[in-house]
């Protein structure tokens, strides 16, 4: 009787044990599943169709997320119409693209106060309303750099080269350094973020002639660690101007989207920087077709550099994680090295040149003659729209109007939509000439 009593007693208590282990897994089991959902409602992929949340992805409806629409009266932002989600990250996450942001951060694990630096990136490919585009941020009272021309601040206008001077290049760096040395430490800022991009622009364009010419070719390998370095050097030195916010447009920087990105991320997860980059994208886009046979019909297409073996094209947004990603696609210039990198003997990577792995647009198309090459570049075109508007932060097609696009209006628009509006520049940009270091009146070559 003891012996069955005790036998009972064991039976009650494992049975209670069990229930009780039972109890808490399935407590934490749905505590992951809630945090799962939250996730799941702060992430944007793209795959070749439409931007969406993951949860969109596997079936739930989330009305918020608009497709873009070619009127400029309705716009979407696809940042802004998720930005409600972003109150449910944890109070330790510096939450770098919060729409509600303030002027500085917070990083709780140093406890030192972080100042907000936008970099705005006009990703715009050529010949979709760049110029335009650039106005805007010189309006907006944003330094910006389109190829030599772009705009200062009018106060930092003694960066000016004085017109009784001949012109001459300018990486002539003795005369360069003459001019420099005479000016604020501040306006000399300007000519060196210039020359930066400069060097970057030009090590990009010696590859489209290489893919031309296929002679006096670097090689792949010692591209990619330039560019890479380069870009390193242009973000870092970006991070020490006094400037809130600095904008750079067209060529090179729609190739070079994927690794300024980047590099950004990787400045924001240095603990020891007091400053955070808020990347801020504009994409002027166009009609992928229309663009693409302009391009060729205006013998533009040679300077459009191609990825002979492109990874698939894909983006990533986490407004929680503060992360944006853009990879693969026919003009990214990093993953196409990468990829042809990827795997190779050490030996056979170190031949590689730059023209095993770049063509242009003008080779693919046979200069419009070949129908399959020309279809194969309108999708390169339509995967890079839709999937940097994916990410964008603004997306605009002045073609698509039925009027002309003022730039005031344009610039308006980009207020209402983006955070620069809470960070609005109450001062005048000058229109400048870098490479002549002159004033000039209009925003045109």
């Amino acid at each position: 009787m003891i012996r069955q009593q005790s036998s009972s007693i064991i039976k009650t208590t494992n049975n209670k044990i069990i229930l009780i282990i039972f109890s808490m897994i399935m407590i934490v089991s749905l505590r992951n599943v809630i945090n799962c959902y939250q996730r799941l409602n702060t992430i944007m992929i793209y795959d070749n169709q439409t931007p969406r949340t993951l949860s969109e992805h596997f079936g739930k409806s989330h009305n918020s997320i608009k497709n873009q629409n070619t009127n400029a009266q309705d716009v979407t932002n696809i940042s802004s119409s998720i930005g409600s989600s972003s109150s449910n990250s944890s109070s330790n996450d510096v939450d770098v693209y919060n729409r509600d942001e303030s002027q500085s951060h917070t990083n709780n694990n140093n406890n030192k106060e972080k100042s907000i630096k936008y970099i705005i990136i006009g990703a715009g490919r050529g010949a979709t309303g760049t110029h335009l585009m650039t106005e805007v941020t010189c309006l907006l009272g944003y330094p910006s750099i389109h190829f030599a021309l772009g705009c200062i601040p009018q106060k930092e206008k003694t960066i000016i080269k004085n017109n009784n001077h001949h012109h001459h290049d300018d990486d002539n760096n003795n005369e360069t350094k003459q001019d420099v040395e005479k000016q604020e430490p501040i306006a000399s800022d300007y000519l060196k973020l210039y020359k930066l991009t400069r060097k970057i622009t030009r090590a990009v364009y010696d590859a489209l002639d290489c893919s031309i010419k296929k002679k006096g070719c670097r090689k792949a390998i010692e591209f990619r660690n330039f560019l890479r370095d380069a870009i390193q050097n242009l973000i870092s030195f970006v991070v020490t101007m006094e400037k809130k916010g600095i904008a750079f447009h067209d060529y090179p920087f729609s190739d070079i989207l994927t690794s300024m990105l980047d590099e950004i991320q990787r400045h924001n997860n240095d603990s020891m920087s007091d400053v955070i980059i808020r990347p801020i994208i504009l994409l002027s886009q166009r009609d992928p077709s229309v663009y693409t046979t302009r391009r060729i019909q205006k013998r533009q297409s040679d300077r459009d550099m191609v990825c002979k073996n492109p990874a698939p094209i894909s983006s990533f947004k986490s407004i929680q994680e503060g992360t944006i990603r853009l990879e693969g696609g026919g003009f990214d210039i990093m993953s196409c090295l990468d990829r042809a990198l990827s795997g190779l003997p050490s030996s056979k990577a170190k031949a590689l040149t730059l023209s095993d792995v770049f063509t242009t647009m003008t080779s693919i198309t046979k200069k419009g003659h070949d129908a399959e090459g020309l279809r194969k570049v309108i999708n390169y075109v339509d995967e890079y729209q839709k999937s940097v508007n994916a990410i964008a932060d603004f997306s605009y097609d002045m073609f698509a109007q039925n009027k002309k696009t003022l730039k005031e209006e344009l610039a308006n628009y980009i207020l209402n939509q983006t955070v620069l509006h809470e960070n609005q520049q109450n001062e005048t940009c000058q229109y400048v000439n870098y490479r002549t270091k002159e004033i000039i009146s209009n925003f045109a070559w």
